[in-house]
């Protein structure tokens, strides 16, 4: 299975989308801004030489040529005084001293503006444009461009501005994400590490009363049981999921183990949808339940004691049970030290997703489901029906 922490550490919420620093930084790299202004402006030339062609009913390409190229130039000088007008809205803000600075350059922009553009446009006309009859229009119409540029320079110093935070949020909530992240897997491993010294000291308990019972062989073969049993946990002690396969091996070796404390009293039934096997599940999620079984079902029963371990897909869930024949709980919303532990393990795990359920049978004894998200194509097919069940006493 997926390290389904760090998997719900980095989904969005239902209803959210995923916002990464990296693709708000992209809007605002240097390039970007350049190229965009840069198409603005010749998108402007090429509407006005081309308004300008039909007004005069060119006819010829030599015609639109003509038009063309003051138009180019112009809005050419306009692309470059955009740049200028920007790095000072950039630059000149915040006191009142930058700012009254950044107006003084403003208005000597503006006039170095006024007095070239003429010569820009129209070299061989340009007393006309400066001081003549077509003064007043043409030096209006550089004041309302300019008006246009500050209020763009602003609007897009706002954008900026804006994005950055954004993007300064969004980086700040990933790494909070992170951080929760890794705390919540230092839970999920001490909670792992809290069941071995429970589980060992009960196994030991086992061992020792076989060895007070004078039983020597049986306490031998008990050793290298738990010796096995040892093995496997050493094999997967870093893994947080193990197939339920695997995770069943675990539990049929400990029930070996207390077997050969409390004989035929102690039964293990699986009934297991084949496909199931294949699922992945947390590492001792079952041991613990099994342990709870013994502990407490063989000290208040003198009949044997069976317990059934199922698992079968429904919908898009895994669900595992463990049934046994004793006298069920004294008080389903209590649970002991292994139950507890799943059950914080599962919340620290899968959040909402996965659910554990302690209630007492009808028929007579405890019954705990797990249930689990769905995980794998194995059990897809489960839930398809695909794969016969199996049951069997181990």
């Amino acid at each position: 299975m997926l390290d389904a922490a760090s998997d719900i550490a980095r989904r969005p919420r239902p209803g959210e989308t995923a916002v990464t620093p990296g693709a708000a930084a992209s809007l605002l790299s240097p390039g970007t801004a350049f190229a965009a202004v840069f198409v603005i402006w010749m998108a402007v030339s090429l509407i006005a030489g081309i308004t300008a062609f039909l007004a005069m009913r060119g006819q010829s390409f030599g015609d639109l040529s003509f038009v063309m190229q003051p138009m180019l130039r112009y809005y050419g000088v306009w692309f470059v005084c955009s740049l200028l007008i920007y790095q000072v809205v950039l630059r000149f803000r915040g006191s009142p001293g930058k700012r009254a600075a950044g107006f003084g350059i403003h208005l000597l922009l503006l006039s170095v503006l006024i007095v070239s553009l003429p010569f820009v446009v129209s070299p061989n006309n340009w007393p006309d444009m400066l001081h003549g009859q077509r003064a007043p229009g043409f030096h209006s119409l550089s004041v309302i461009v300019y008006s246009y540029c500050l209020v763009g320079a602003h609007v897009l110093r706002r954008y900026r501005v804006a994005e950055q935070l954004k993007s300064q949020a969004a980086h700040s909530e990933l790494q909070a994400v992170v951080l929760e992240n890794q705390l919540n897997l230092a839970r999920i491993d001490a909670l792992k590490m809290q069941i071995n010294p429970h589980f060992l000291f009960n196994a030991f308990n086992s061992i020792a009363a076989l060895i007070e019972a004078r039983r020597n062989d049986d306490a031998y073969d008990a050793l290298g049981l738990l010796g096995d049993l040892l093995r496997t946990a050493m094999t997967h002690a870093s893994d947080r999921f193990v197939s339920l396969d695997n995770e069943l091996t675990f539990v049929r070796r400990y029930i070996a183990v207390e077997k050969l404390r409390f004989g035929d009293r102690l039964e293990l039934f699986e009934n297991v949808a084949e496909g199931s096997l294949l699922a992945e599940v947390p590492a001792l999620l079952l041991q613990p339940i099994v342990e709870n079984v013994i502990k407490h079902a063989l000290s208040r029963r003198t009949e044997a004691v069976r317990i059934e371990v199922s698992a079968r897909a429904d919908g898009n869930r895994l669900v595992l049970s463990v049934v046994d024949n004793g006298p069920g709980f004294a008080d389903t919303g209590s649970a002991g030290i292994g139950l507890a532990n799943v059950r914080r393990r599962l919340a620290l795990l899968f959040q909402d997703s996965a659910e554990l359920r302690c209630e007492n049978d009808p028929s007579g004894g405890a019954h705990v489901s797990i249930l689990l998200p769905l995980a794998s194509e194995a059990l897809e097919n489960a839930a398809l029906g695909i794969g016969p069940a199996t049951a069997a006493p181990r």
